[in-house]
């Protein structure tokens, strides 16, 4: 028996739309796919978002540490003394915070000063920054016989360059009140300093 003609494109015709329609299958991750000849597609009409962890920052990358060298002198005398020194300070801008510096005089004896102060650095070119700072002042005191300690104030400022660099160098000046003690007179010390400055 002979197939008549409209069965046998009828029969055509299905198998020719099963053949153009992918199949559609679920991988482990929920997206749709659809799969044909064995190859699989991802479906473009579905997008996927994946969370980006950032990148770690430090809890306060404008920290900086400085070694220093400088001369501490007194309006009534005419000598100056040598110092080094530490500073611990920030160089974020226009954002209040602690300004630590520790000095020695380069003498036989032992001469230290510690400055704590609050600090605001101020950007006024890039790279550049003013640092005006004020607090509170202690001397130490202890060469042969001689041994004595004083309280006080102080304010300054300081200029830094390069103050985004890994290297940076920073030029302090800063007055310093120590007040007195017993009948003692007030004593006023000028200080001027230079330092290499790096991140910690």
């Amino acid at each position: 028996m002979r197939p008549r003609p409209f069965a046998v494109a009828a029969l055509l015709l299905g198998v020719s739309c099963a053949c153009a329609t992918p199949a559609r299958a679920e991988p482990a991750d929920g997206v749709p796919v659809s799969t044909t000849h064995s190859r699989e597609y991802r479906d473009p009409s579905i997008t996927t978002f994946r969370s980006v962890t950032p990148a770690h920052a430090g809890s306060n990358p404008g920290r900086r540490m400085y070694l220093e060298v400088g001369q501490l002198w007194s309006t009534e005398s005419d000598g100056a003394l040598e110092t080094g020194g530490l500073r611990w300070g920030s160089v974020t801008p226009f954002r209040p915070s602690g300004d630590f510096a520790l000095t020695f005089g380069l003498v036989p004896a032992l001469v230290t000063n510690a400055d704590l102060d609050l600090a605001v650095p101020i950007e006024v070119a890039p790279r550049v920054r003013v640092i005006p700072r004020a607090g509170v002042s202690g001397l130490a005191l202890l060469g042969g016989d001689f041994a004595g300690f004083a309280f006080g104030l102080n304010a300054g400022g300081g200029l830094v360059l390069n103050a985004d660099g890994p290297m940076l160098l920073r030029v302090d000046y800063t007055e310093r009140l120590y007040l007195p003690q017993d009948a003692e007179a007030a004593m006023l010390l000028h200080h001027v300093s230079a330092g290499l400055g790096w991140r910690f």
